[in-house]
């Protein structure tokens, strides 16, 4: 058994590496996510100011998208909506689950019609833009979202 003095330990620990412990949060996401897909599953619109929504018989139009999975909460940016031809400006995006709803409003009268569009979005970090192009049968009045304020 090997006798150790106090001289022999501290000799000993001069030469060992100090060691310094950091304690550093640990981010609870990712600094980066995936784009999301956007998947078109229907359109409505707002009729005049029936039920509270619509306020001034603006051209609104509320189209829904199913997304490949749950967006991170404000990752999602869209500027315009075209419809038939017509720029619309997009006036509020809501995601519920994987369920997201873009807003547009315009003057004039929603027509229940059939048409065709599309929506340049910015999902993702970094920023990816994609355009989803979609067709639907018709616009068919939709009240209870219009005047739902989560929507």
């Amino acid at each position: 058994m090997a006798n150790y003095t106090r001289r022999t330990v501290v000799r000993g620990a001069a030469w060992t590496v100090p060691v310094i412990a950091i304690a550093a949060p640990v981010p609870a996401f990712s600094a980066s996510f995936p784009p999301i897909k956007l998947t078109f599953t229907s359109g409505e619109k707002c009729p005049g100011n029936s039920n509270g929504g619509n306020q001034g018989n603006l051209k609104t139009y509320i189209f829904q998208f199913q997304a490949d999975s749950p967006p991170v909460a404000g990752s999602i940016t869209a500027n315009t909506v075209t419809v038939n031809g017509e720029v619309f400006t997009v006036t509020r995006i809501t995601v519920i689950g994987s369920v997201v709803y873009i807003v547009t409003e315009s003057s004039g009268n929603s027509a229940n019609a059939s048409g065709q569009g599309s929506i340049t979005y910015t999902s993702g970090f970094p920023q990816v833009t994609q355009t989803v192009t979609f067709t639907y049968a018709d616009t068919p009045p939709a009240q209870s979202a219009c005047g739902n304020p989560n929507i």
